[in-house]
């Protein structure tokens, strides 16, 4: 959805580096080293350690495995289509964080190796932290993604720009076949304008 006139304040939560694969392999070594030693795998956290572990990054969205390989170019990256996997596994949480589990853990239980997923999405204060979880959903099916947008035009019409407070929210989740997890989070803050800016 896109995001007019985004502010430029930012809020990540710890292990956050900006576009470094930093923060996602600190996620990933913990729980991939102690699960993979018995298998004589290790994976790459620093330049001591041999890269050999694939991770399964649960998603089919060409940009956003684009985005992985690009950060985390010591580490084979695959989709869910290289590993023989065609899973739908229902959003159904009420969080960012329970929607990202419950695709990691799927595609970790189906797969046996080390997967990672995301969930993202808009938090606006005038609308009690709508879209949220609902983000790619939000209007009803059948809108596209400037059919959301205008939705949500529509819902903060008469609210001052200073009251249109409201921050991107992003939650990685990395999980493996023996039900490992690890999880970090940050948001980007900004403010809701009445028209498009930019070119995301």
């Amino acid at each position: 959805m896109p995001m007019p006139s985004w502010g430029r304040s930012r809020r990540r939560a710890p292990g956050i580096r900006g576009r470094s694969s930093t923060a996602v392999s600190r996620i990933i070594a913990p729980i991939s080293y102690r699960s993979w030693t018995r298998r004589r795998h290790r994976l790459r956290v620093s330049g001591s350690r041999s890269t050999t572990v694939p991770l399964l990054v649960a998603t089919g969205n060409l940009g956003k495995l684009a985005e992985f390989r690009a950060l985390l170019e010591d580490i084979p990256i695959l989709s869910p289509r290289d590993a023989g996997l065609d899973l739908h596994v229902a959003e159904t949480g009420t969080t960012f964080y329970d929607n990202a589990l419950l695709k990691a853990q799927a595609h970790a239980s189906a797969s046996g190796m080390i997967s990672v997923a995301d969930d993202s999405g808009l938090e606006v204060d005038a609308l009690d932290g709508r879209p949220g979880v609902r983000s790619a959903r939000y209007g009803g099916a059948g809108l596209d993604e400037a059919g959301r947008y205008q939705h949500l035009l529509d819902e903060l019409a008469g609210v001052p720009t200073a009251l249109r407070t409201a921050r991107f929210h992003c939650c990685l989740v990395v999980a493996d076949a023996d039900g490992r997890t690890a999880t970090t989070a940050g948001s980007c803050e900004g403010r809701i304008l009445g028209e498009a800016e930019g070119d995301g």
